[in-house]
């Protein structure tokens, strides 16, 4: 049994017009019986009943001129219905004429090009407000991609409109940071703690000295009359001994601001730190370090930090520790500005030996990066690359010194929030 062209096809799946991935009916190879498309698919069949329908109907509009004319109504009944027929032949005729001189088919085709002209250019597209732009660039987009491509992944069109988000977020033009490790002679001069801590296990663990200077600035996208907020706070997690404090293994040594170009000022006198130890983990493996403790910055009043309260002068002291029973939450240490802001953090992190490698994710888009990372261990060698979406390897340099203990990572193009660094240090 032979099937029908109809019957051969699948049936449409699409309902609306905004999810059909094709440009038109000549494109489909589904059914088309109450297609949304325009019904250009049979282009030449649509052309040749374009050019024959006038002509029929200006035909059959003056064999019923010429039966009018020529007939002879009984009563005034059928005397109205000739006059009427007679002005509706008229007007036919006279729109067909009028079509065929004006060319009005070609006419609308140079006014659609004109309005979809006006519609792309720019003095329209400043009209718009922010909201209506973004609409548009998501279904322009959606448009441009999905042409053709009915098997097209829609998860990606969500993930571009993430992407093109960050265009409106704060950016880090310039990162750097420098960390060393070294073991000191004296732990208790550093640390206030013994070289070596008793584990619950009974095992000996030894400690180092991390020395971290990070150096940034974040900038704003918008113009200066639009102010935003960035997060300069820190987030992290550390093995925490049960007989120490978090003031034990960590300490802000130096923690300076600058705003809008206005000069450094420290703020350390405002700064708390929060800290969560999860208490399950201490004993989960005994022959392993596990990082069971995770701390944040934040403000001390949890007000966000502007330039008119550095220009009030700040108190100097140090940074307050608070103990907490539950998680970090959303609280954030934030700065808010107009144009920039520049930051200048100095600490120090007495991590385990066991833990030999580092990771670093950074928070906002990055235009230039460069992480310089040293042990002083003459027995530990160190390994590192960057990591993130779309990164290109030929956009970054690595260099390591002949004795293998510093390491130099930079990225020459534009990194992803939530891309970064690691490094890895192994016995020789």
């Amino acid at each position: 049994m032979c099937w029908s062209k109809t019957e051969a096809k699948e049936k449409c799946q699409y309902s609306d017009i905004n999810e059909c991935p094709y440009n038109s009916r000549r494109e489909c190879p589904q059914v088309r019986k109450n297609c949304h498309l325009p019904n250009d698919g049979d282009s030449d069949h649509v052309t040749h009943h374009s050019f024959w329908k006038p002509i029929v109907l200006a035909i059959i509009a003056i064999v019923v001129l010429v039966i009018v004319q020529f007939s002879d109504p009984k009563n005034e009944f059928w005397e109205s219905i000739f006059s009427l027929l007679n002005a509706g032949c008229v007007s036919i005729l006279a729109g067909v004429l009028l079509a065929w001189l004006v060319d009005i088919p070609k006419k609308l085709d140079e006014y659609t090009r004109l309005i979809s002209t006006s519609l792309t250019s720019y003095t329209y597209l400043k009209g718009l407000t922010r909201e209506e732009l973004s609409e548009l660039r998501g279904r322009a987009t959606a448009e441009l991609y999905m042409k053709n491509a009915p098997k097209m992944p829609r998860g990606l069109i969500k993930l571009d409109n993430r992407i093109c988000d960050l265009l409106s977020n704060p950016y880090y033009s310039v990162y750097r940071e420098t960390i060393h490790c070294e073991i000191p002679d004296s732990y208790e001069k550093v640390t206030g703690i013994s070289s070596s801590v008793e584990l619950p296990q009974g095992a000996t663990l030894l400690f180092y000295k991390k020395n971290n200077d990070q150096i940034y600035t974040i900038k704003n996208p918008f113009s200066k009359n639009h102010i935003i907020k960035a997060n300069i706070g820190l987030n992290n997690y550390v093995y925490l001994p049960k007989n120490c404090g978090l003031k034990d293994l960590f300490k802000i040594e130096k923690f300076q601001v600058s705003i809008d170009g206005a000069e450094f000022v420290d703020i350390l006198s405002l700064v708390k730190i929060i800290y969560h130890r999860h208490t399950k983990m201490d004993n989960l493996s005994p022959d392993a370090v596990t990082y069971n403790t995770g701390f944040h910055l934040v403000t001390q009043d949890g007000k966000t930090i502007n330039q008119e309260t550095l220009s009030k002068g700040l108190p100097t002291g140090d940074a307050e520790y608070e103990e907490s029973n539950e998680s970090a939450g959303e609280a954030q240490l934030t700065v808010s500005f107009s144009d920039n802001v520049r930051v200048k953090l100095k600490f120090c992190l007495i991590a385990p030996v066991d833990d030999n490698h580092f990771t670093k994710r950074l928070k906002y888009s990055t235009k230039s990066y460069r992480l310089d990372y040293s042990i002083a261990d003459p027995e530990q060698r160190l390994t590192g690359q960057l990591f993130g979406t779309l990164i290109d390897q030929s956009q970054i340099e690595i260099n390591e010194t002949d004795d293998d203990r510093h390491i130099s990572i930079e990225a020459f193009e534009w990194l992803l929030p939530k891309s970064g660094a690691f490094i890895v240090s192994s016995k020789r």
